[in-house]
């Protein structure tokens, strides 16, 4: 409801920096450190693209203008300034992207009113490491300050100083934190089941699919280091269940709601998404391609990552079993946290269709796996308890 010419200002400031730096930004011209401007570009057209006098049915539908469907991702920036200069009229194109919540406009509509993208920016900044240094605070306080150390190093594996710069990166890092933080100061295993089918909901209605799998698996970490249980490899089933379920739920709830509001179905919109998300086909530069050649190419781009990582692994692998005489015990008192690395290759095997097309956003989801794999190595390496 809020009135989009209040906007139009701050999205036009916020288009022109976007095309100035580019739509796929590199940082030190690292493949991997890329960010994604264009679907930032792309949220605030979305802002402005929503009729105020309906907006139900504009929160419904989420929709955004372009001036073609085939070009419309390569000219975001340009679209955008245009739809800002001179209204929707002067663009032909409405592309419907109402399979998402989109939950992320009832914050960014109302900061575009006050601010443009570089404010934005240094708001995400200010809030972010606020948080980061809140949870580090906790971390060190309930297991010490090695765990919260491995915290640290694992977030800057995965690129995440810059993540800040993202508006659509930065969704899933605010909900990791604040889930966090919650467990840190709040949860127990009585009340972790609802929970997690609270976090998993949330995530659905504020991500736009980008890394929700660490707003699964690093509060699900805390949660297991503060609550000592019999079974613990039981609960990250269960409550990683209760996430996908709440998740799920509130998603697909979004295509009843929007067609009960709107009668505009998405069924089949949905379902022809979620089958090329499952396929093992992508779409690079305007050619349908198998995945596996595409992975080819994208090796060559980020082998010295991999190379990395491997190389970290087996250090691991053998640093784990250089300490192995301290008894299988160990082992086995922490293979959940071996367990919880492996969420994330699982959802790269199922969303493999994505997880490939969009890796350079996607790839930051290993945090998961690289935080679970350096605890694991130190608790079956150390013999005081966790909370020593």
């Amino acid at each position: 409801m809020i009135p989009k010419r209040l906007l139009i200002p701050h999205v036009l400031q916020s288009a022109q920096l976007i095309k100035t730096e580019g739509i796929f930004r590199q940082i030190g011209n690292i493949y991997l450190l890329q960010i994604d401007n264009m679907t930032d570009c792309m949220m605030m057209n979305m802002a402005i693209t929503a009729d105020d006098n309906h907006p139900i049915v504009s929160a419904m539908n989420n929709y955004y203008s372009c001036n073609s469907v085939d070009e419309d991702y390569h000219n975001m920036a340009l679209n955008t300034i245009q739809l800002a200069e001179n209204g929707a009229d002067s663009l032909p194109e409405r592309i419907h992207y109402g399979r998402y919540w989109q939950g992320s406009q009832i914050f960014l509509r109302p900061l575009l009113v006050i601010t443009n993208y570089f404010g934005i920016r240094i708001i995400n900044y200010i809030m972010l490491s606020i948080l980061l240094v809140w949870l580090l605070l906790l971390i060190a306080s309930n297991f010490g300050r090695t765990v919260s150390l491995l915290f640290l190093i694992s977030l800057l594996f995965v690129g995440a100083p810059i993540v800040p710069l993202s508006i659509q990166l930065s969704v899933c890092f605010y909900l990791m934190f604040i889930s966090s933080i919650i467990i840190m100061k709040f949860c127990t295993i009585q009340n972790s089941l609802l929970l997690f089918f609270i976090i998993g909901a949330f995530t659905s209605y504020f991500d736009f699919l980008t890394i929700p799998q660490i707003t699964l698996g690093i509060p699900l970490i805390f949660l297991l280091l503060k609550n000592r249980v019999d079974n613990p490899s039981k609960y990250v089933i269960i409550l990683s269940l209760s996430w996908f379920l709440g998740y799920a739920l509130l998603w697909s709830s979004k295509w009843m709601i929007a067609y009960l509001l709107t009668g505009n179905d998405i069924v089949d919109t949905v379902k022809n998404s979620i089958m090329l998300r499952l396929s093992n086909s992508v779409v690079f530069h305007g050619k349908t391609i198998n995945i596996y050649n595409l992975f080819n190419l994208i090796f060559i781009k980020i082998s010295w990552w991999i190379q990395l990582i491997i190389f970290i692994f087996v250090l691991v692998i053998f640093y784990v079993y250089y300490k192995y005489q301290k008894g299988m015990k160990f082992i086995k008192d922490n293979s959940w946290l071996l367990i919880i690395s492996f969420i994330v290759p699982l959802w790269y095997s199922v969303l493999r269709n994505h997880s490939v097309q969009h890796i350079f956003f996607t790839w930051r989801a290993i945090l998961v796996t690289i935080f679970s794999l350096m605890l694991f190595v130190y608790y079956t390496t150390k013999k005081e308890d966790y909370h020593g």
